[in-house]
């Protein structure tokens, strides 16, 4: 898996991985700059604020651009949760990758979903 997260934020980061695999920081221009990116086994990563209290898998996780890694992981968590919502989707991804664009991304991609609870799901607001 780790091979996979590193060629997808060589793709999406390349300046960043760069920066950060010679041990320089990241441009303040940068759409990761805010999360404080450092690198770690070849992965890059962000920094949380709760990194006494959590292991070091949740305390940092790894950062993911939209793309087809970040698109799989929201579908594996969608479907580990038996077709949960966005939130609760959103959650578990967290656990240990942050994917830009967040809740607005994992949303348009479970609305691709054609399973018959998320179906359903979709249609109930109408009905009302």
């Amino acid at each position: 898996m780790n091979l996979i997260i590193i060629k997808d934020q060589n793709i999406h980061f390349e300046h960043e991985y760069t920066n950060l695999i010679g041990g320089k920081d990241v441009e303040k221009g940068s759409e990761i700059y805010t999360l404080s990116p450092f690198m770690l086994e070849g992965v890059i990563k962000m920094h949380t604020r709760l990194t006494e209290v959590l292991t070091e898998q949740y305390a940092f996780p790894i950062i993911l651009a939209k793309g087809r890694s970040a698109e799989l992981i929201i579908w594996d968590c969608h479907i580990r949760l038996l077709n949960s919502g966005p939130e609760q989707t959103k959650r578990e991804a967290r656990n240990r990758y942050w994917i830009l664009g967040g809740k607005r991304y994992i949303s348009t991609i479970i609305h691709g979903c054609r399973h018959e609870k998320c179906m359903a799901s979709r249609l109930l607001p109408i009905i009302h």
